[in-house]
C-alpha cells in the first residue's frame, strides 16, 4: 500500500516545486528589468533628460515585482525582489527631487518600510552627484540646497531607532553616507570660495 503511494506523492511535491522554480525565475526576470529600468533613469535624470517613458516602464515592472509579495509571499521574501525595489525607490526618488522638487512618500510607492527607507538611504547617493554636477555648472545656491536635503535625510536616519533585523544594512548605509556629506559638504565650500576669489581677481582694476 505505503510502496504503491510513494511515486504518487513524491511526483505531486516535485511538480509543485517545479512550479515554484518557474515562478522564481519569473520573479528574477522582473527583477533584473526593475534594476535595469532604475539604473536608466537615474542616468537620464543625470543629464537633465525628463524620459517619462522610462518612469513608466519602470513603474509597471516595479507593480508587477510587487504583486509577487500576496501571491508568492516565499519567493517575494527570499529571493531578489526587496533589493530591487529599493534601486526603484532610490530612482522615483531622485527623478521626483529634480524634477519635482519632492520626496514621494512611502505610500505612493507602495513598498515596504524597510524597503523605502534603503531606497531613501541609496538616494543621497545620487543627490551627491547631482551636486557636484551643480558645481561644475557654478549653481552653488542648488548645490547648497541639494546638500542641506543630504544632511536632512542623515540627521533623520542617524537618529532612528531601527533594529538591523528590520532594516539589513541601513545602518552601514547612513555611516558611508557621514562620509560623504562630510565631503561634499567641504568641496562645495571650496569651490564657492574658489568661485569667489575668481570673481574678486576679474572685477580688480
Amino acid at each position: 500500500m505505503v510502496n504503491n503511494q510513494i511515486e504518487v506523492k513524491l511526483d505531486e511535491v516535485l511538480k509543485k516545486l517545479a512550479e515554484i522554480d518557474e515562478q522564481r525565475e519569473e520573479v528574477i526576470k522582473t527583477c533584473r528589468e526593475v534594476v535595469r529600468l532604475a539604473r536608466q533613469l537615474i542616468v537620464a535624470v543625470h543629464r537633465q533628460v525628463k524620459d517619462e517613458e522610462a518612469l513608466e516602464k519602470l513603474r509597471a515592472a516595479a507593480e508587477k515585482l510587487k504583486n509577487t509579495r500576496k501571491k508568492m509571499p516565499s519567493i517575494y521574501y527570499t529571493g531578489c525582489a526587496p533589493s530591487s525595489l529599493v534601486e526603484y525607490v532610490e530612482a522615483e526618488c531622485f527623478y521626483a527631487y529634480v524634477f519635482e522638487d519632492r520626496l514621494p512618500a512611502m505610500e505612493d510607492l507602495g513598498v515596504d518600510p524597510s524597503i523605502y527607507l534603503l531606497g531613501v538611504a541609496d538616494f543621497t547617493g545620487e543627490i551627491k552627484r547631482h551636486l557636484y554636477e551643480l558645481i561644475k555648472e557654478e549653481r552653488f545656491d542648488d548645490a547648497e540646497k541639494a546638500l542641506k536635503t543630504m544632511e536632512k535625510i542623515y540627521d533623520k536616519l542617524r537618529t532612528a531607532a531601527v533594529p538591523n533585523a528590520l532594516a539589513q544594512g541601513l545602518r552601514r548605509k547612513v555611516d558611508v553616507m557621514r562620509t560623504v556629506l562630510e565631503t561634499a559638504r567641504r568641496d562645495l565650500l571650496l569651490m564657492r570660495r574658489l568661485g569667489n576669489l575668481e570673481k574678486a581677481f576679474e572685477a580688480a582694476p
